[in-house]
């Protein structure tokens, strides 16, 4: 669903709003930059709604970097960011694969592929691509093409709490100084997640095991950073105060996420004109 134009600026300035809090000296122009996401499943008037995100980005490329926000109780849906093989115009869909606009609605094609290329991403959903020698992502023997890697994502909490919910019972962790350590420690079932996400979420969602993501000292990984490996299923869910992280990756391909609940998210938020007063 879309959100009024008021109403969008309205989640604008209390994105803002938390981003100060968080400590990020954000100038007027800041703003009006921050871009609100609804996944399309906000209705028109509902500010309790908890579906959304607050996102400030800076791409350096190769690099990209995003400022997160969430609004207390506020909840990223599951996604995952697969690898999608990108096939030369003409091709047939392989067995096994799917286009990936059938689980990415309203995806646009990348302007520096080749003009009717196709992409698409394998039907099992823990599907792992072969590797060569230097451990770059190939297409599967007899494929031609190419393979955008997935995207390795790093959470850095900067303030308030959440819950991490994810698919694996280990996580990569790292304090900014020494190398990423798989390390289970903070790790607990699902269930025993602090923070819940909506129930269509924890009805739907792969993911079977929670961590919890603070500053404050008193939960779970502080002051850590989560390295999430490409393709895993991820949820998060902020706690009460809000939640404020730095997301950083080498790659930035965020219109080949893959949602667990596709068939209802939007990547793009629909804004509409306000409603003339009466």
């Amino acid at each position: 669903m879309p959100l009024y134009e008021s109403e969008y600026r309205q989640f604008q300035d209390a994105y803002y709003d938390l981003f100060r809090r968080a400590g990020f000296p954000l100038t007027e122009a800041d703003r009006r930059a921050i871009a609100v996401a609804d996944f399309g499943l906000a209705t028109p008037g509902d500010r309790d709604s908890s579906l959304r995100l607050g996102i400030l980005e800076v791409h350096l490329a190769p690099f990209c970097m995003k400022l997160l926000g969430w609004l207390p109780l506020d909840t990223l849906p599951e996604h995952r960011h697969q690898s999608v093989l990108v096939l030369p115009p003409g091709s047939a869909i392989p067995e096994g694969f799917v286009l990936l606009e059938h689980f990415a609605r309203g995806f646009r094609p990348r302007p520096v592929d080749a003009p009717g290329s196709l992409y698409v991403v394998p039907v099992d959903p823990f599907f792992l691509f072969p590797t060569d020698s230097f451990g770059q992502e190939v297409p599967p023997e007899g494929l031609a093409g190419r393979v955008l890697r997935g995207k390795w994502e790093k959470f850095t909490p900067m303030y308030g709490e959440a819950t991490l919910y994810t698919t694996r019972d280990h996580i990569l962790r790292g304090d900014g100084k020494t190398e990423y350590l798989r390390d289970p420690s903070g790790v607990k079932p699902a269930s025993a997640g602090r923070y819940r996400p909506p129930k269509k979420d924890w009805d739907t969602m792969l993911s079977r095991y929670a961590v919890e993501l603070g500053v404050d000292g008193a939960q779970g990984l502080v002051g850590s950073s989560v390295l999430l490996p490409c393709n895993t299923p991820h949820l998060v869910v902020a706690g009460p105060t809000g939640f404020v992280c730095i997301e950083s990756s080498l790659e930035s391909f965020d219109e080949a996420d893959i949602f667990t609940r596709h068939d209802e998210i939007m990547r793009a938020t629909e804004v509409l004109p306000d409603l003339p007063l009466p």
